[in-house]
Parts: structure tokens; C-alpha cells; sequence
């Protein structure tokens, strides 16, 4: 609305604002691939030093009883430095945007006065429509600069949901998909035929055809070397990993057609990295 009123008062003058408008949507496209290149480095280095932090926080006992809290800190404080300079660089890039931004603002106000006063002393315009011009490219101007920012936003909203992909796009734990009810008849016995898993496509299996039926009332412990795959067979029989092949029975029921949330009511399980949580036992 403002640009065909500026238009109304005087095409030419108009001319001024609109190449002003240009530029600046020029100057964000070619900076555009500098800022997203910063933001995303920004990104990967602020995730790599928080977790570092976390991971040191978690492992202090393990660092204090190895004596390596000075090599860890310094670990820690090359991820910072790496942070500060990608911020660093990012800023720089927003930086010369924003001195672009001022330098075509100043360059544009001069001109457009320069124009103005020209056409009010040759008697084309008075003073009063020259300010009600002023204002309406003010107008105009401070809504095509939001536009070109807003576009330039949303060319670097992908960044951040693609850091979000991996956790919002994980399939849900199919235990909610399966019954919830605990079942009353419950026995315990626990079968497994043929299970074979690995941990990656080129990764050789972890667990190859392996079969095992414990009946209720048993009990049974399974050894073997570290990396051998005694967790992994756990956490197939859990129902926390679904095997590559074979199947789980519970009850001679299949495990998903039990419902691994029912299963695991009746199963009281400690595993080697268990997390306590704040309150009591």
C-alpha cells in the first residue's frame, strides 16, 4: 500500500527506495550461504563442547581416581575456544551484514533528499509532500528489510530442525503400540529361537543364531568375554533391541503380541549402567 502511494506522489523518486530495497535483498542473498556455513558450524561446535561437559561431569569419578582432570579441562576448554570462534565467525558475517544494512540506508536517505529538495525548488513538489513521502518510504522500507531478514530466517530454520530430525523423526518405542494391560496369568518362562542381530549393516553379528528357553523356576547365568554379546542377549530378551531375525517368547507368546510394556511389569532387571535417580530406594 505504502509503494503504490509513493508511486502516486512521484514514480521517480520512488525508483530510489525500491533499488534501496534490492540491494539489501541482494546483500543478505549473497551473504546468505556465509551465515548458514557459521550458524551451522556454530551449532555443531556448541554441541560438541556441551557435551564434553556433561560427559566429564558424569565420568568425574573415573577422571579424579585416573588423575586426568587437567588433561580433561584442557579437552574441554578446546571445545570452548572452538565455540567462541565459530560464534565469533558468525558474528563477523552478521556484522558485515548490518554495516551493509546502515551503508544502504545512509546512501539511499541522501540521495532520496538530494532528489526531494531538487523537485521541491524546481516547484514539482511542496515540503509538506515531501515529508509525507519520507514517511511512507520509511515505511516501506523498514517492511522490505523485515521481509528479506524473515527470508534469510527461514532459509536457516532447516539447520536447526535438522539437528532435531534425529531425535523428532525416531519412530516410537512400538511398546506403546502393543497391549498395555499386565496379563494376571503370568508363569516367566522365556524362549528365544534364532535370534541374530548386529549393530550396523557392515558390522558383523553380534548374536548369530542363538536359542535359548529358560523354563520358570530356573535359573541360569550366561558368561562369555567382554564384547561378546551377553548385554545384547539381555536386551533382546527385555524386548529393548528387536533382533535382525528370530523371535522372542514369553510364555510361548510372542513378545510383541504380550506387549513389552506388560512383559516388563513382571520383570525386575538391574543392568551395569543404571542411573539413580533423586528420593529414596
Amino acid at each position: 500500500t505504502t509503494l503504490i502511494l509513493m508511486l502516486v506522489y512521484s514514480p521517480v523518486l520512488t525508483i530510489i527506495p525500491l533499488c534501496g530495497a534490492l540491494a539489501y535483498f541482494v546483500l543478505r542473498g549473497l551473504t546468505l550461504r556465509s551465515e548458514r556455513m557459521t550458524e551451522n558450524d556454530h551449532i555443531v561446535a556448541n554441541g560438541k563442547q556441551q557435551g564434553t561437559m556433561i560427559e566429564t561431569l558424569r565420568g568425574i569419578v573415573t577422571l579424579r581416581l585416573a588423575g586426568r582432570e587437567t588433561p580433561r579441562q584442557a579437552a574441554w576448554q578446546n571445545r570452548l575456544s572452538e565455540e567462541l570462534g565459530a560464534r565469533y565467525a558468525h558474528e563477523r558475517v552478521r556484522a558485515i551484514q548490518q554495516t551493509g544494512k546502515l551503508f544502504i540506508e545512509t546512501f539511499e536517505n541522501v540521495i532520496l533528499i538530494w532528489a526531494a529538495m531538487t523537485i521541491v525548488m524546481g516547484g514539482g513538489f511542496s515540503l509538506g509532500m515531501t515529508f509525507a513521502f519520507l514517511a511512507y518510504r520509511l515505511h516501506f522500507a523498514n517492511a522490505a528489510r523485515n521481509l528479506a531478514d524473515a527470508a534469510a530466517e527461514l532459509g536457516l530454520i532447516k539447520l536447526h530442525l535438522d539437528r532435531l530430525s534425529d531425535i523428532a523423526l525416531t519412530d516410537e518405542d512400538m511398546g506403546f503400540a502393543e497391549p498395555q494391560r499386565p496379563r494376571e496369568d503370568f508363569s516367566g518362562s522365556i524362549e528365544i529361537r534364532d535370534i541374530v542381530h548386529s549393530y550396523g549393516p557392515h558390522d558383523p553379528n553380534v548374536l548369530n543364531g542363538i536359542s535359548l528357553k529358560v523354563e520358570q523356576g530356573e535359573h541360569v547365568a550366561i558368561t562369555g568375554t567382554s564384547g561378546g554379546g551377553k548385554s545384547t542377549l539381555l536386551r533382546v530378551i527385555l524386548g529393548l533391541i528387536v533382533p535382525e531375525g528370530g523371535e522372542v517368547l514369553i510364555d510361548n507368546i510372542p513378545i510383541a503380541q504380550y506387549g513389552r510394556r506388560a512383559y516388563r511389569e513382571h520383570v525386575g532387571v538391574v543392568m551395569q549402567d543404571d542411573s539413580l535417580f533423586a528420593g529414596t530406594i
